[in-house]
């Protein structure tokens, strides 16, 4: 088989892909662009969750600074999961972030956590008022 043969039946079996529009930040902090994925998430309720993804916006390479996901539950958010990258820890990623998503929701987010983590976090988060 020739070259080109061998590259035309490769490109058969590669299936084409959709054109996919660009994503769009659904918010952006200081130091932060947040972009939201909603679905299903595969869990024992498997309930339709947000998923926040924020990345810190000048860095020359891409690397996720916050991520949370969040359930819509009792007229409010409720935050599943708030984690910050391990380089960007106390530093006020989370603090910004959660000010930014409060914001974005129109501040219908529940503030109660559900973790010795979470909890610490909550008694020193002053939001701004």
């Amino acid at each position: 088989m020739s070259t080109n043969e061998l590259k035309s039946s490769k490109q058969e079996c590669v299936p084409r892909r959709k054109k996919r529009s660009k994503p769009k930040p659904v918010f952006e902090t200081r130091r932060l662009r947040v972009f939201r994925v909603r679905g299903v998430l595969p869990t024992d309720t498997n309930l339709e969750r947000d998923v926040y993804i924020a990345f810190q916006i000048d860095l020359e390479r891409i690397l996720i600074a916050v991520n949370a996901v969040l359930l819509y539950r009792l007229e409010s958010w409720f935050i599943d999961w708030l984690e910050v990258a391990s380089e960007y820890r106390r530093e006020g990623f989370a603090t910004e972030f959660l000010d930014g998503l409060r914001e974005f929701l129109d501040d219908n987010v529940d503030l109660s956590a559900g973790s010795d983590d979470g909890e610490a976090f909550l008694a020193e988060y002053r939001p701004d008022e």
